[in-house]
């Protein structure tokens, strides 16, 4: 929770600049609908593509990597505190699919969506 908050932009601790991962997390989590590439990101931000990517890896993530972490997370947030359809969640997360919301889903975390709704 502490986490999904984090990412909605919420902070706990005070002082000190947001890290290049952290000011992505709340760009991304803030319109985390949308079809988001490297490059966009990257220009949202003010930086570069490849100054985006190295600030990344040195933090030992990538632009793929935690946006589909956001993205499931919050999926799992949703799934686990609302009674929202399926296919709304997987829209409000980014898929335009429901069977690949379904896919990536079921890869992280082991299980279908819908088990979560029996």
């Amino acid at each position: 929770l502490l986490h999904l908050l984090s990412a909605a932009g919420w902070r706990f601790s005070g002082g000190g600049r947001l890290s290049t991962t952290e000011q992505l997390e709340r760009l991304l989590a803030a319109r985390l609908h949308l079809p988001w590439t490297q490059t966009q990101a990257a220009a949202e931000l003010g930086i570069s593509d490849s100054t985006l990517k190295r600030r990344l890896r040195a933090g030992q993530t990538s632009f793929a990597c935690l946006l589909r972490q956001l993205r499931m997370e919050t999926a799992l947030f949703l799934l686990m505190s609302s009674t929202r359809p399926i296919g709304e969640i997987a829209a409000a997360c980014g898929y335009q699919s429901g069977g690949h919301f379904a896919a990536a889903f079921k890869q992280q975390f082991g299980f279908l969506p819908s088990r979560l709704r029996a």
